[in-house]
């Protein structure tokens, strides 16, 4: 089985991020950049928030399909595969009562039983996936890929991993109150916008080179090349 690995995440993220500094622009035009509150124009904020958690879900979910395609893709052997990767996989064929079902393994039968595997974690966390919350990122990756807590590269000057993750946390829930009650729990504001866009920005750029650098330590080959922002 041969998958296309083309590193799609980062670039169609960032992409996708340019309609939120579309709203940030049309609200700078619309109101000046004088400081002051600004009123009737929230409703951009809010559209902001939404889109910001929409492109970091389609990323995540984009980094997740990428990075298990190009372990397959590159591994010759089961043992190319992280052991809790491997276990997780054959745990369908152990617990079945068919006795055939370990036949499945022949040959290069292993990489189907781990394509299978790929469908069925992308049904559990991708699909529907809207919450982009730390535990379920972390879930997702480590079920994949082997890749224990993604969320830990999160962290950056003045801010800690715990902080990343709760800022994360946070932003889920007011896009969720945005969109199920159309109002926040606070107000929602350009710095609001603005903060947690260069946030989402450099929790896709740690991401996208963690798991670059667990795939390097994997297989020896690069999937894709660091990203520097540049």
């Amino acid at each position: 089985m041969t998958y296309e690995i083309n590193h799609r995440s980062l670039s169609s993220f960032i992409l996708n991020i340019q309609d939120v500094e579309r709203l940030i622009e049309i609200h700078r035009v619309l109101t000046g950049d004088a400081r002051g509150r600004r009123r009737n124009v929230e409703v951009l904020n809010k559209s902001a928030v939404v889109l910001l958690t929409a492109c970091l879900e389609a990323f995540i979910e984009d980094l997740a399909e990428e990075s298990f395609d190009f372990l397959l893709s590159t591994a010759t052997t089961p043992d190319a595969i992280p052991d809790s990767v491997r276990t997780l996989a054959s745990k369908p064929l152990a617990e079945s009562k068919d006795e055939r079902k370990v036949w499945e393994l022949a040959g290069d039968g292993w990489k189907d039983v781990l394509a299978n595997h790929r469908s069925f974690v992308i049904a559990r966390y991708i699909e529907g996936f809207n919450t982009p919350k730390p535990d379920k990122v972390d879930k997702l990756f480590k079920e994949l890929i082997g890749l224990n807590s993604l969320s830990s590269c999160w962290h950056w000057r003045k801010m800690s991993h715990q902080s990343a993750s709760d800022y994360l946390t946070k932003l889920v829930e007011d896009r969720g109150s945005i969109a199920h009650r159309t109002r926040a729990n606070q107000r929602i504001n350009k710095d609001y916008v603005t903060g947690y866009r260069d946030f989402v920005y450099r929790v896709a750029a740690c991401s996208y080179n963690s798991v670059r650098t667990h795939l390097l330590n994997l297989t020896g080959k690069e999937p894709w090349t660091e990203y520097t922002g540049s």
